[in-house]
């Protein structure tokens, strides 16, 4: 008896953007695209959401915002399957810099976990890494 291996479909950045532009999903569903796999971000508790607004209002009083955005919570394309919208990332450049598409290469990412400690270190992490060797040439 052979056994069953199901298949899965890796997405692009591109097909998750067109699905997201159609209105596939849901109004306010919390999808991640990670490694081409879609990912569905858990709710987010009281000590998650302070820690998010403390760590943003600490690294904007570092980052001078003329040269760097501070995001909480917005897409980054990592790669051509990783669109993580991690808690906070610092861009540089200005707002309408990214009109066209996403930023590519945030200078500082931070995820606060509560119970995704592993999954952030591991999964998010590597990603991350990764798509920064790719962008040091």
């Amino acid at each position: 008896m052979q056994t069953f291996h199901p298949r899965t479909r890796r997405w692009t950045r591109i097909e998750y953007d067109r699905l997201i532009d159609k209105g596939i999903f849901q109004p306010g569903e919390r999808l991640e695209l990670l490694a081409g796999q879609l990912v569905v971000r858990d709710p987010q508790g009281t000590p998650h959401a302070t820690g998010i607004r403390l760590v943003t209002r600490a690294l904007r009083e570092v980052f001078d915002e003329d040269r760097w955005i501070v995001d909480m919570q917005l897409p980054v394309a990592l790669d051509e399957e990783s669109e993580p919208e991690p808690d906070v990332a610092v861009i540089a450049g200005d707002p309408r810099d990214f009109l066209p598409s996403h930023p590519a290469q945030p200078v500082l990412v931070v995820e606060v976990a509560e119970a995704s400690l592993t999954f952030d270190r591991e999964e998010k992490g590597s990603l991350y890494a990764r798509a920064g060797r790719s962008t040091e040439s």
